[in-house]
């Protein structure tokens, strides 16, 4: 639940591109009270299954089509 937004980003998007079409992403989060992370995946397909579990939460969602378009995610780490 502590990390950096843009790096989370851009993980997201590599996985999501590396899932075969009609295939699963599984993404979990420590935060028992999350709400960025669902609707980051949301951009990228519909719907979202959420499934708590002791300690965190677990997303699930299926690929049923490609990206429209990458988005670059930047940050500059000090």
């Amino acid at each position: 639940s502590k990390g950096e937004a843009e790096l989370t980003q851009e993980l997201l998007q590599q996985a999501f591109e590396r899932v075969a079409h009609g295939g699963l992403l599984v993404v979990s989060t420590d935060n028992e009270k999350d709400q960025w992370l669902r609707e980051q995946l949301r951009e990228y397909a519909k719907p979202v299954t959420r499934r708590d579990v002791p300690g965190g939460i677990v997303y699930l969602l299926r690929k049923a089509a490609l990206l429209k378009k990458r988005k670059k995610f930047e940050a500059e780490v000090v």
